[in-house]
């Protein structure tokens, strides 16, 4: 595998390596709008290889995109199997703060904390992430991984420095004994919190995503 670049399979045309010079400002919609025939993960891998980085307002935008009321009123309606209220403004606000400031008792944290332990919680897969690491997954080798990916999450782009800490090395197939290059994957810690949810969806995309 080249140092850093995962290929796309399609080329690029001079029109659209010219919208791709905007790519620091647009957000996700905008992108597959203006690039019709390219999907997001060649996009952001292209961006990558020509060191385009994206600004924080974009990725705002792109996460504000995603989360449309339609959205809302679903998720609200699967999590409570209450259907979500047309709120007034008024109502919204009163909402947002009536939290703010609130103190939990330490029972009901205990309470809370026990509630979610082990099988009780949404991200249990058996108890695989106290598998310890082999002892070929070592230090050298993240470190190799993150020097590869340029120390830049491949997922969002932000890079480690613009971060602040030490972005993490990702096993793409969830196999914490697959130490190979081509599974192992620098992200942010947001990105890969979000590879707790719907595995087999993201080991085809990040598989996808290195694929030469």
């Amino acid at each position: 595998m080249t140092s850093g670049v995962y290929p796309g399979r399609n080329n690029w045309t001079n029109e659209e390596l010219e919208i791709l010079k905007e790519y620091p400002y647009l957000s996700k919609k905008e992108l597959l709008i203006r690039l019709p025939n390219k999907d997001i993960a060649r996009i952001h891998q292209k961006a990558k290889n020509l060191k385009i980085k994206k600004t924080k307002e974009a990725i705002s935008k792109s996460n504000k995109e995603g989360w449309t009321e339609e959205r809302t009123k679903e998720w609200v309606k699967r999590r409570t199997g209450v259907p979500c209220k047309n709120f007034s403004e008024e109502q919204k606000e009163r909402l947002r703060t009536v939290n703010i400031g609130r103190k939990l008792s330490e029972s009901r944290k205990k309470q809370i904390r026990e509630s979610q332990l082990g099988e009780k919680s949404h991200c249990w897969h058996g108890g695989i992430s106290k598998t310890p690491y082999p002892p070929e997954c070592t230090k050298a080798l993240r470190e190799s991984i993150r020097k590869r990916d340029d120390d830049t999450c491949q997922e969002c782009n932000y890079t480690q420095e613009q971060l602040g800490y030490t972005l993490h090395v990702h096993h793409i197939d969830y196999d914490k004994k697959n130490n190979d290059m081509s599974n192992l994957i620098t992200l942010c810690k947001s990105c890969h919190m979000k590879t707790t949810h719907n595995r087999a969806d993201w080991v085809q995309y990040y598989q996808e995503k290195v694929r030469v």
